[in-house]
C-alpha cells in the first residue's frame, strides 16, 4: 500500500513536471495562434466600448490614469503590445532563418501585405458605401465621400502615413487598426538589417546576442523615460513621428531577446508564477515599462507551451490577422446600422462573431494562397 502511494505521488509530480516544466521551447506543438486571437478579441471588445460609445464598459478597461498611447494604461494596448512580443519572437527567429535579407522581406511581404490590401480594398469599396446607405447619405455627399474614400486607399496603400478616418461617413476610425501596421513594417526593417548587419561584419556576429539585448535595453528605456516625462514625449513625437513605435518596439525586441536565449531560459512554472508577480508589481508601483516587457513576455511565451489549443490554427487556419483588420469596420458598420441601441453585449458579441467569419475567411481565400507561395520560395 504505501509503495502505491509512493508510486501514484511520484506519477502526480513527473505528470506535473511533463506538463508545466518545459527543457526545450517547443516551435511545432504550441499555443500562439490561440494567444494571438484572444489578444485580437481583446482588442475588438475594447474598440466596441469606444466605438460603440459605452462609457461604463469603457471605464472597465482602463485600469489607471495613464495616457493611453503608452499602452499601459489599458486592456486594449496591452494587448497589442503582447502581439508585439510574440511577433518579436517569431520574426527574430525567421530573420535569422532566413538565407538573405531579400528573403525575409519576401517572407514579410506575402504574410501581410495582400491580405491588408484586400481589407484596404474592402473597407472602401464595401464597408464605406453601406455605411453612407446606411446613413441615407450616399446620393446627398457622393462627391465627398468618394473623394476621402479616394484619398484614404491611396495614402494607406503603401502603409507609409496610415490614415484611419473618412470624416464624411464616420466620425470615427472606420479602420483603426491600420496604424499598428506601419509600426510593425518598422520593427521588420531594424531587425531585418539588425540581423544582416550580423551576418557581414564579424564583431556584430560575435556579440550579436548581447547588441541586441542592449538594444532592447535602450529602446525600453527611451519607452520609459517617455510614458513618464512629457518634455522626452514631445521630442520622440517629434523625431520619430510617434511616440507609440518605442513602446511597440520596445516589446518587439524583448520577444527577440527571448527567442535568442529561449535555450538558456528555463521554461517553469515557478518562472511563470514570478513573472505574474513581477506584473502585480508593475501595477502596484506604477512601472508597467519596467516590468511588463520581461515579466509579461515571459508569460505569454510559457503559457503558449502548457495551453491544450495547439490544433486550433490546424483545425480553422490562422485567423489572428483577418480579425484584427476586419473588426474596426465591422464595429462601424453595426454602429451605422443602430445594432447598439441593443446593448453592449449584443454589439460586442455580433462584432466577434463578424469578426471571426472575416478572419476565417480571410485567412483561406487570402492569405493561405500566398503562405503556400512563400513555403515554395
Amino acid at each position: 500500500m504505501q509503495n502505491q502511494i509512493i508510486n501514484f505521488k511520484t506519477s502526480l509530480i513527473t505528470s506535473f513536471d511533463n506538463q508545466f516544466n518545459k527543457k526545450e521551447f517547443d516551435f511545432q506543438n504550441n499555443a500562439f495562434d490561440f494567444i494571438r486571437l484572444i489578444l485580437a478579441l481583446v482588442v475588438v471588445v475594447f474598440h466596441a466600448t469606444k466605438v460603440g460609445d459605452f462609457p461604463f464598459f469603457a471605464s472597465l478597461f482602463y485600469f489607471d490614469q495613464h495616457d493611453w498611447d503608452t499602452g499601459g494604461g489599458y486592456w486594449g494596448g496591452m494587448a497589442v503590445n503582447g502581439f508585439f512580443l510574440i511577433s518579436g519572437f517569431l520574426i527574430t527567429k525567421s530573420a535569422i532563418a532566413s538565407s538573405s535579407l531579400v528573403s525575409y522581406f519576401q517572407k514579410r511581404f506575402l504574410r501581410i501585405y495582400p491580405a491588408y490590401l484586400i481589407s484596404l480594398l474592402l473597407t472602401c469599396c464595401l464597408f464605406v458605401p453601406l455605411i453612407a446607405i446606411s446613413k441615407d447619405i450616399l446620393t446627398t455627399n457622393w462627391l465627398n465621400i468618394l473623394t476621402e474614400t479616394v484619398t484614404f486607399f491611396f495614402r494607406n496603400l503603401f502603409i507609409e502615413t496610415p490614415v484611419t478616418q473618412i470624416i464624411s461617413v464616420d466620425s470615427g476610425y472606420i479602420n483603426g487598426s491600420y496604424w499598428t501596421l506601419l509600426q510593425e513594417f518598422r520593427a521588420y526593417i531594424l531587425v531585418g538589417g539588425l540581423v544582416y548587419i550580423g551576418s557581414k561584419l564579424p564583431f556584430v556576429k560575435q556579440h550579436f546576442n548581447i547588441i541586441f539585448v542592449f538594444l532592447a535595453i535602450f529602446v525600453n528605456l527611451f519607452y520609459l523615460f517617455g510614458s513618464k516625462l512629457p518634455i522626452v514625449r514631445a521630442v520622440l513625437d517629434r523625431v520619430f513621428t510617434d511616440f507609440r513605435f518605442f513602446v511597440l518596439f520596445s516589446y518587439f525586441l524583448v520577444g527577440g531577446a527571448f527567442y535568442l536565449y529561449h535555450k538558456n531560459i528555463n521554461w517553469s512554472f515557478i518562472n511563470f508564477t514570478l513573472s505574474i508577480v513581477g506584473i502585480l508589481c508593475g501595477f502596484y508601483f506604477d512601472l508597467l515599462a519596467v516590468f511588463l516587457p520581461v515579466c509579461g513576455g515571459y508569460t505569454l511565451l510559457y503559457l503558449s507551451q502548457i495551453l491544450p489549443f495547439q490544433t486550433i490554427s490546424k483545425k480553422f487556419g490562422d485567423m489572428t490577422y483577418g480579425v484584427y483588420v476586419y473588426s474596426s469596420p465591422i464595429l462601424s458598420l453595426l454602429l451605422a446600422f443602430g445594432v447598439t441601441k441593443y446593448g453592449f453585449e449584443i454589439y460586442t458579441l455580433l462584432a466577434i462573431t463578424l469578426s471571426l467569419l472575416a478572419g476565417y475567411l480571410s485567412y483561406h481565400l487570402v492569405e493561405k494562397p500566398f503562405l503556400s507561395h512563400r513555403n515554395k520560395t
